[in-house]
């Protein structure tokens, strides 16, 4: 049984969090506001059915990405904004260098309303390279900015050509 689950629009706490069925599949959190999102994330990693978990304009910054490591069955991350001007919800370096150890992951698409990458040669090469070096089960790495260049690798032939190309 897949269970799919919709979050949106509210106040959480890890106490509502801790109602999600421990079989649930995939988690979309949208436009969504807590003063305990460290506390959600050890929450949401100890989901051990999960698959997807899709983030979109939430005001958690890196708070909500803390314990994710810890989230095994993890294949699918969507981090982002739905609208060009929603606040706080980019990833800092740092997360993005902890988010390296989820190894299992498939696919990690991050969508922000600040440029990534201002010009494709200003790609954070060291950034790209752990990415692309610690997660080796990765089969699709998307950075969008909106109104900036993006960043798509669907394989991993893309990736070397990436490294290569930029020499990271």
């Amino acid at each position: 049984e897949q269970i799919i689950l919709t979050i949106s629009n509210c106040s959480i706490t890890a106490n509502g969090i801790k109602t999600i069925p421990p079989t649930t599949n995939s988690l979309t959190i949208q436009c969504c506001r807590s003063c305990q999102w460290q506390k959600i994330s050890k929450t949401v990693a100890a989901l051990h059915q999960l698959k997807e978990l899709v983030v979109l304009s939430c005001a958690c910054c890196d708070e909500l990405f803390s314990a994710l490591p810890e989230c095994t069955s993890l294949r699918t991350l969507r981090v982002g904004t739905v609208f060009p001007h929603a606040e706080k919800c980019n990833l800092s370096e740092e997360t993005l260098l902890l988010l390296t150890k989820l190894r299992h992951l498939r696919s990690f698409t991050q969508v922000t309303e600040h440029p990534i990458l201002d010009n494709p040669k200003t790609i954070k090469p060291m950034l790209v390279k752990s990415i692309i070096r610690n997660m080796p089960s990765l089969a699709g790495l998307r950075l969008y900015g909106f109104n900036s260049p993006n960043l798509e690798l669907s394989n991993s032939r893309e990736a070397i050509q990436t490294i290569q190309e930029y020499q990271i």
